[in-house]
């Protein structure tokens, strides 16, 4: 009976109390019947009086226990995460993450309970972008094995060296592409001047498609992150091309003993002793800038390596087909009578002999004329020549029909039968002139191109037109500095006086250059990504000194204004 008004009175106690939500009840059932299992005793006859209202009593007394506990618990758990995560961002170092980097976020615990795991589904992949207006935009990824940490208040920052990357991507040249049929001859005309003829079956027969990219200013040059280096040579530059092609998709070359010819537009006296150059992009270890600090500044980028030919003019020659009766003796020899003439002769010509002698004296005024032979004479294979009065004169035999320039026939009034256009061969560095001429053109090209620098390339690619540069000034290492690290910047001597754009090896702050003449006018251009993520460019007219130049004032720019500001260069 006393238990009866104990659980009675309990019972009314609870009801003046404000009950818990129990609605997860269920979720809690089996961990009380665990805590609710009856202490092992002499099991009684019949149940006690009022037993079913003392196991509904302890339920809710367990259940209410197990919710204060949970709440607590789960209050301790935010404060510790509070915890770790304001310490985690008191002593997180700055991060630079690029676009393919995994992120791997250490968790701290307070208790064998407490462990968070960050997920890759809380991970969004994205890409940084430099839009025209100097605004950053991120564009999310769908691949989602590029796990990149999602914008947010604690973001880590940019890589700058990755934006400067896009900006010049951004800057590239477009190509200018033609389709040909290469089962004749073509030649392309450029929009800056620059000119192509592309003999048939030289890249296969058939449809080809021809892409062209020009390089004739310094800001060109200097907004494609080109040189004029070889190896450690300084070079001056009479302009630069790309060129490549494709047949079915597939890149295609030239074919060696039938070469394209390049033509140039400039005609200045700039261009002579101009020199051919094949660019080597940099595959043989060589690093570009900006990517260590101890790397050479534009190593990596193209690297001009010089050939044996040089850019000519007259590239077309009008030939006329004569009896040649060249005024060019071997010998004269000064008799009281007048002049005796030694010519060679073919061996066998086609005229008699007696018919040539007379022709040559009633033609020049000789009093007498002999002749050798060419082939099989003492005076065959012999390159003196003599001089007298008349001009210079040679063993070359004569008394054959020949193909011969026009201009030469004219000299000595040598009637011609018919008339051809044809490609002369260029002339190599060591001064040998190849006589062989590689093939007919249409005579309506002439007058378009012949006055202008050209010559054959074997290959196609990166294409080169250099001298190499002399001063016998002193010669000084110059160097400036940034006032911020270098690796983040692209930072070239344009020279004001030629045409040579000139990188140097970057130290920390400094990008510094070797072996210039001393006060030679100079534009320092540097274009880089400041700390705030923006794209900067700083232009400074000096002169090559001793003395580290500091004080660079860079603006924010973006692509056209920086077209702009380079293009002042080209004036």
């Amino acid at each position: 009976m006393q238990q009866d008004n104990y659980i009675k009175n309990k019972l009314q106690q609870l009801e003046n109390q404000q009950l818990p939500d129990l609605s997860q009840m269920d979720e809690h059932w089996k961990q009380m019947q665990a805590m609710l299992q009856p202490v092992q005793a002499t099991p009684a006859k019949t149940f006690p009086k009022g037993g079913v209202w003392l196991i509904a009593a302890a339920c809710i007394i367990a259940a209410v226990v197990v919710l204060v506990n949970k709440k607590q618990t789960t209050t301790s758990a935010e404060s510790n995460a509070s915890l770790v995560k304001q310490t985690a961002e008191k002593n997180q170092p700055e991060t630079v993450l690029s676009e393919d980097t995994t992120l791997i976020v250490p968790v701290m615990a307070t208790s064998d309970s407490l462990v968070k795991t960050l997920k890759p589904s809380y991970i969004k992949p994205f890409v940084l972008q430099l839009n025209e207006n100097n605004s950053i935009t991120k564009t999310e990824r769908s691949d989602s094995t590029q796990n990149i940490l999602p914008q947010g208040e604690n973001e880590p920052a940019i890589s700058r060296q990755r934006l400067l990357e896009e900006l010049f991507n951004g800057l590239v040249k477009e190509a200018q592409e033609f389709d040909i049929d290469n089962s004749k001859d073509t030649l392309l005309f450029c929009k800056e001047g620059a000119a192509l003829l592309i003999p048939a079956a030289t890249l296969g027969n058939g449809a080809v498609k021809i892409s062209i990219r020009e390089y004739f200013k310094k800001s060109d040059i200097v907004l494609n992150k080109l040189t004029t280096m070889s190896n450690s040579d300084q070079l001056v530059s009479g302009g630069m091309v790309h060129i490549g092609a494709t047949k079915n998709g597939q890149p295609v070359q030239t074919v060696s003993n039938n070469p394209v010819r390049l033509i140039l537009p400039d005609t200045t006296a700039n261009m002579k002793y101009m020199q051919l150059f094949y660019g080597d992009n940099g595959r043989g270890g060589r690093v570009a800038q900006g990517n260590i600090d101890t790397a050479e500044a534009g190593a990596g980028l193209i690297n001009w390596i010089a050939q044996t030919s040089n850019f000519t003019t007259q590239q077309f020659q009008t030939q006329v087909w004569v009896l040649d009766l060249r005024n060019e003796p071997f010998k004269i020899k000064n008799r009281k009578k007048g002049e005796v003439a030694v010519f060679n002769i073919v061996h066998e010509p086609k005229l008699p002999r007696e018919q040539i002698r007379q022709m040559l004296k009633e033609k020049y005024g000789y009093y007498k004329v002999r002749f050798g032979f060419g082939q099989n004479s003492f005076f065959h294979g012999r390159t003196t020549t003599y001089l007298n009065r008349s001009g210079t004169y040679s063993d070359i035999p004569i008394g054959d029909s020949i193909w011969m320039g026009k201009s030469q026939a004219d000299k000595y009034n040598l009637p011609f039968s018919k008339t051809r256009v044809v490609v002369s061969r260029s002339e190599s560095v060591d001064g040998t002139t190849y006589s062989a001429i590689s093939r007919t053109v249409n005579a309506d090209v002439i007058e378009k191109i012949n006055d202008k620098y050209g010559v054959e390339i074997s290959s196609l690619g990166w294409i080169n037109c250099d001298r190499f540069y002399n001063d016998s000034r002193k010669k000084v290492n110059y160097a400036v500095n940034l006032g911020d690290a270098a690796k983040n910047y692209y930072t070239v001597l344009v020279f004001d006086n030629y045409r040579s754009v000139m990188p140097g090896y970057i130290s920390g702050n400094e990008i510094r250059y070797n072996m210039l003449p001393l006060g030679e006018p100079v534009t320092i251009v540097s274009i880089g990504i400041d700390a705030k993520g923006q794209a900067v460019v700083a232009m400074k007219k000096t002169k090559v000194s001793e003395e580290t130049l500091t004080g660079l004032h860079f603006e924010t720019t973006t692509p056209t204004d920086l077209k702009a500001s380079l293009s002042k260069m080209d004036n």
